[in-house]
């Protein structure tokens, strides 16, 4: 979500609209569009106020929200997957437990890599 104008220039552009300057001038003037405007006015006429809303949560719903608590989860079943966490913790899905390690610094397990055949030596080194 991007940042939101701060609250002297909502509060010059409706000073110019209440000075009776047309909303598309101001629009104009201000380098803003016509519907920011609008909704600005329309903010003002139901909470008296022109102030940004604040406080909103940032990303989506996040389902792990005490992390030193999923730290010691972590620690506790080191050994399982995330799928298999994803499990024991409940309403969560792997790649929100994925997301949540790499967040609290957590690196997992890498799958071991199996060799079906042995490399063959050099006949010229030996």
């Amino acid at each position: 979500m991007p940042k939101p104008y701060s609250l002297d220039l909502r509060e010059k552009a409706i000073a110019l609209v209440d000075s009776n300057k047309a909303i598309s001038e101001v629009a104009i003037l201000l380098k803003l569009a016509i519907n920011t405007i609008k909704s600005w006015i329309k903010l003002r006429e139901m909470t008296g106020s022109l102030k940004p809303a604040s406080g909103y949560q940032k990303g989506h719903s996040h389902k792990i929200t005490d992390l030193d608590g999923f730290k010691e989860f972590v620690k506790k079943h080191d050994g399982d997957t995330l799928e298999e966490m994803a499990k024991k913790l409940g309403n969560v899905s792997d790649t929100t437990v994925g997301r949540v390690m790499k967040r609290v610094q957590f690196s997992r397990k890498k799958r071991p890599m199996v060799i079906k055949r042995e490399m063959k030596k050099s006949v010229k080194n030996s």
